[in-house]
């Protein structure tokens, strides 16, 4: 069988599907067909998106928002579990606006007569209906792993480089999870029930990113036991 497909089998295999089906899949599908599969599975052609235009409508549920002020909030807020930038968020507004999600009306007591958005009723069912829906296990994209996948072709000092990048910037994430954590632990002026569910989104940040730091360190075990096994 040929070496690479058969790779992308197990890693297929490790993503879900019956083990049993595995070796059939190799006869029974085209090369393509495999190979499509697994870039699927590591997210270099689709991958989940959380809906910014429900954030904002979930935003616009506290009090209304000019897009600027909305930008300060999810930086301050939800940046932790989505990270946008002004255009993109104008974006989502004229989408939520034209769905008739959101009112705008100009607010003349402002310096710069800033836009505010407002929830419509539409908007608010429109928000309950994204909360009603099942929580899924997303389609996983990790272009990160798709790269390390073909790890034998790059040299070793490189991939070491990659990895210890790669963890510096997992330990200053870390880091920001652990400051948002401590800033909603001591926050007096927050609703109890918003704060714990607020929370809830931090510790699962923290958890995967700690996970991710310990994978780094096996990683790196890993590569200095395929150098040695080169020398």
């Amino acid at each position: 069988m040929d070496v690479l497909l058969y790779a992308m089998i197990l890693t297929l295999g490790l993503g879900g599907l019956q083990a049993s089906f595995l070796p059939q899949m190799a006869y029974c599908l085209p090369r393509a067909a495999v190979l499509y599969m697994w870039l699927h599975l590591c997210g270099c052609i689709y991958g989940g998106q959380m809906s910014l235009r429900h954030i904002i409508l979930g935003l616009l549920k506290y009090q209304p928002f000019s897009g600027y002020d909305l930008k300060q909030t999810i930086d301050a807020s939800t940046r932790h579990l989505w990270h946008c930038d002004l255009p993109q968020i104008y974006r989502a507004l004229d989408a939520n606006l034209q769905a008739g999600w959101v009112s705008v009306e100009a607010d003349d007591a402002s310096p710069r007569h800033r836009k505010l958005y407002s929830l419509t009723p539409a908007g608010e069912a429109a928000l309950l209906d994204w909360l009603a829906e099942p929580l899924e296990v997303q389609p996983v994209r990790l272009p990160n792993l798709a790269r390390l996948f073909f790890g034998r072709f790059a040299p070793l000092d490189q991939l070491r480089d990659q990895m210890h990048t790669y963890r510096s910037q997992l330990q200053a994430r870390l880091s920001v999870y652990q400051t948002v954590q401590a800033r909603l632990q001591n926050a007096e002026d927050l609703h109890p029930v918003d704060l714990k569910f607020w929370l809830i989104t931090v510790d699962n940040g923290l958890r995967l990113t700690e996970a991710s730091l310990a994978w780094c360190e096996q990683t790196l075990n890993t590569l200095a036991e395929i150098e040695r096994m080169q020398a």
